[in-house]
Formats: structure tokens, sequence, C-alpha cells
């Protein structure tokens, strides 16, 4: 996982914006799959069944591939194998398409953590690379920037 700090992502956003709308006319929020895009990372965010479910790898291959849900599933049997527990859940509260041609998309998502009691555990942003296989949209890499507490 790698920090950044949060003019870093917004300039790097900007940045990628231009360059996309300059080669790329397209509205990036209204072509034909951008809804099933949206959602594929929204419950990417929000999944917290990694925790307790027993059908959690099914669920993870459903939101990811590639070495990513390798990695992810690596994760999980780790966490789970360890004496520890999870008590805070995690919101998209906002999510952009920044880049989406049909077979690949850039999206960029502002993440909410918040502990039981509904306060702010953190925030932060996370980029997500997803590619539309026959079994539809799935992540295949993400970078999450998560500032430092102050």
């Amino acid at each position: 996982m790698k920090l950044y700090s949060a003019p870093l992502i917004m300039l790097f956003s900007l940045f990628f914006n231009y360059y996309c709308l300059a080669d790329f006319p397209i509205d990036q929020e209204k072509s034909g799959d951008a809804q099933k895009v949206k959602q594929t990372v929204i419950e990417a965010v929000e999944y917290s069944g990694w925790v307790n479910e027993p059908d959690y790898k099914e669920e993870l291959g459903r939101l990811y591939a590639g070495t990513l849900l390798t990695d992810l599933i690596d994760s999980v049997e780790q966490f789970r194998s360890a004496s520890t527990d999870w008590h805070t859940l995690t919101f998209a509260s906002k999510c952009h398409i920044v880049y989406n041609d049909g077979n690949t998309a850039l999206v960029l998502a502002y993440s909410l953590e918040t502990n039981p009691d509904g306060s702010v555990a953190g925030q932060g942003f996370t980029s997500f690379n997803l590619h539309n296989t026959p079994d539809g949209w799935r992540i295949t890499q993400m970078e999450i920037i998560w500032p430092l507490p102050e």
C-alpha cells in the first residue's frame, strides 16, 4: 500500500481528467456501462463479508481478478488465522469514472471509514483499474491513498 498526499492525488486527478478529455471527448459518466463500473467499485469498497462469511472467496472473485484477487484472498486468510477483530465499516461516498473505453476503466473513489458509533475513523481516495471480462467488470489493480493521521 502506498501513501500519497491529498494535493498529489488531486493534481493527478486533474491532469488525468484533462488528458482523457483531450483525447476522448465521450462523457465517461454516461457511457453504456458506467453504472456497472460504479456498482462494482462501490460493492468492492463496502464489502465486509471477508471478515466472517464462509463464501468470501466467491464474492471477492465476483469483484476482483488476476493477481489482485490472489493477494486479497491470501490477506484475508492471514487476517482470519490471527486473533484479531474488525470494527469499522467503509463506504464509497463519491465515485468518479476517469476513463472508460468499454474494455478498461479507471475510477477514483472517496472512501469513508466509520466506527460503530458513526464517527469517522478515516478517509481517503482509492484508484481502481477495471477490466471488462466475459463475466462482467472486475477490479485488477487498486491503489489506496490514505492520509497519515495528523
